[in-house]
């Protein structure tokens, strides 16, 4: 469950420009900037082009968005790296 203010998507990894900000596709098309948490940009080394992820969007601007999640690959079952799983 997102934050207030903040809509969650699915999106798709199509450039990661640094351990700080990752380039997503969304599914309408859109191309987003996202940055990374400080206390997650481990992330970053193991993500690659076309992995799929979860991004949080600002309502108030659809420019900006952070990732939170990304699936494991392999099935329905697994646990997800979460910042909110993470974080307490």
């Amino acid at each position: 469950m997102g934050r207030v203010g903040f809509i969650e998507a699915p999106a798709v990894v199509k450039e990661i420009r640094s351990h700080a900000a990752v380039a997503v596709e969304l599914p309408n098309g859109h191309f987003l900037f996202v940055k990374v948490p400080k206390e997650h940009r481990d992330w970053v080394d193991r993500l690659k082009i076309g992995d799929p992820v979860v991004v949080e969007i600002a309502t108030s601007d659809p420019t900006k968005g952070f990732l939170v999640r990304i699936p494991e690959k392999g099935g329905q079952n697994n646990e997800s790296s979460s910042i909110s799983e993470t974080t307490v």
